[in-house]
């Protein structure tokens, strides 16, 4: 119990990880530009594409509103 709370309240563990979270996002909203520019002629693998990169950006928003 008490390995749980400091981990929970650990505050620089925790905005480590919310700042490599955000640089994946960035990198995967980089690879989700250059993707699409490869796949102009499909219209699901770009509406898949596009999706992925909506709900990575929101999980992450997410992740942040939590922290606050």
């Amino acid at each position: 119990m008490i390995g749980h709370l400091e981990e929970s309240t650990n505050i620089v563990n925790s905005n480590r990880r919310l700042i490599t979270a955000v640089a994946v996002n960035i990198l995967f909203l980089i690879l989700f530009v250059l993707f699409n520019g490869l796949i102009a002629r499909s219209t699901y693998l770009i509406a898949g594409s596009v999706a992925a990169g909506v709900i990575s950006t929101c999980t992450l928003f997410y992740q942040i509103i939590l922290k606050l």
